[in-house]
C-alpha cells in the first residue's frame, strides 16, 4: 500500500511534535530538579512518578472508551486528507 505525500508529511509532523514534547519535558524536569526543595526522592516523585498516572489515564481513555477512540480516529483521518 503506497502512502500519499500528505500522509507522509503528517507522520513527520507527528514525529517532530513528539520529539519537541520530549525535549520540553526533559528541560522542565532538569530545571525542576535544580530548583525544587527537598531530597532526591521528592524530586523524583514530582518530576517523574506523579505525571505518570495522568499520562497513562489519558492514553488508556483513548484506547478503552469507544466514543473517544472513534472521535480521535475520525479527526486524524479528516486532517490527513
Amino acid at each position: 500500500m503506497a502512502f500519499s505525500a500528505t500522509w507522509r508529511m503528517y507522520r513527520r509532523m507527528q514525529d517532530s511534535t513528539l520529539a519537541a514534547a520530549v525535549l520540553v519535558y526533559a528541560a522542565a524536569a532538569i530545571n525542576a530538579w535544580r530548583w525544587l526543595p527537598g531530597g532526591r526522592d521528592l524530586k523524583l516523585e514530582v518530576t517523574l512518578l506523579f505525571p505518570g498516572p495522568f499520562f497513562a489515564l489519558s492514553f488508556l481513555a483513548i484506547l478503552l472508551i469507544p466514543v473517544l477512540r472513534a472521535a480521535l480516529w475520525r479527526h486524524l483521518w479528516v486532517q490527513a486528507v
